[in-house]
């Protein structure tokens, strides 16, 4: 009888020690994995921040308006940097519990290619009908990057990561300003708020 909490004991340790392994797991699924993920995708979401950024110190003026033949031009640059992004991003495998987030980064990218095909093709055709479309797509993708942000930072949060949160730039979304008067195509390109001609 003396013996018994011993047995019991030796039972209970044995049984912790033959049950799953959880010490590699998280919410997330295998820690490994998930950090192969996240390790993929820094360069990727940096990237896509990059890209941003740049539109935005190139085209976009302070009052978050741009003009089409900037934005245009600027666009001209950085959607091929945008294409070579979503490849390399395509090749990256989630872990299954990242699925949600996983699709949310690709639309955001999808949204933005649209985005800028469209003000480039507008300009190039002198159709302004085509900017109310971009500037949504625009604005459709401005709006995932709070979520998006909040997936990224629980992953780093799993990963044990809590100083080094890499996330997407959160920028204003832009309106495009073509010419009132031509459409962007010949004359000098105004904004619409203020007249004035874009430099």
């Amino acid at each position: 009888m003396t013996d018994r909490p011993w047995w019991m004991f030796l039972a209970l340790l044995i049984a912790v020690g033959c049950g799953d392994d959880d010490d590699d797991r998280g919410r997330f699924g295998d820690l490994t994995a998930l950090r192969v993920y996240r390790d993929t995708l820094n360069p990727i979401a940096d990237a896509v921040s990059a890209i941003e950024i740049d539109v935005q110190q190139r085209a976009v003026g302070s009052s978050d308006v741009a003009t089409a033949a900037n934005l245009s031009a600027v666009y001209t640059d950085v959607r091929p940097l945008l294409l070579e992004t979503l490849v390399d991003f395509d090749r990256l495998t989630p872990p299954d519990q990242l699925l949600d987030l996983h699709g949310q980064i690709r639309r955001l990218i999808v949204l933005r290619l649209d985005a800028y095909r469209l003000v480039m093709e507008g300009y190039a055709d002198g159709d302004s009908t085509v900017y109310e479309a971009a500037e949504l797509k625009l604005r459709m993708a401005n709006d995932l990057i709070p979520e998006i942000n909040l997936g990224l930072c629980e992953v780093d949060v799993a990963l044990g990561d809590l100083d080094d949160c890499r996330l997407l730039a959160l920028r204003q979304p832009i309106r495009i300003a073509p010419d009132p008067l031509t459409g962007g195509l010949s004359a000098p390109d105004r904004d619409i708020r203020t007249g004035a001609v874009a430099s």
